[in-house]
């Protein structure tokens, strides 16, 4: 934490866990999960060039600081017109694989 922001407190760990979509996300923070929305990160999805952009002055919005990045994907759960469920990576062959699309 680089700027004050409730229930945080500068200097404090938040480990981002999940991206949820729209700027959100799943965040652990002292033992428990809960959700959070984190404008300073401007990209979740992986890029060629293995950069994360955040923004470089704490304010209200930019609260925090990537100290690590790990590997991620995005995996999502369908389901076909008989009820049988399964998990995919191809998040670009289909619509509405965000969870506000």
């Amino acid at each position: 934490m680089v700027f004050k922001h409730e229930p945080f407190h500068i200097g404090d760990k938040v480990y981002l866990l999940t991206y949820i979509g729209e700027g959100w996300m799943e965040v652990w923070f002292e033992g428990k999960i809960g959700y959070e929305e984190v404008p300073f990160i401007q990209s979740w999805m992986p890029d060629p060039t293995n950069t994360w952009p955040t923004c470089t002055e704490p304010s209200a919005d930019c609260w925090g600081r990537i100290e690590k990045r790990e590997p991620a994907d995005w995996w999502i759960l369908i389901k076909t017109r008989h009820g049988k469920r399964g998990w995919i990576k191809q998040y670009d062959h289909f619509i509405g694989g965000d969870l506000f699309e």
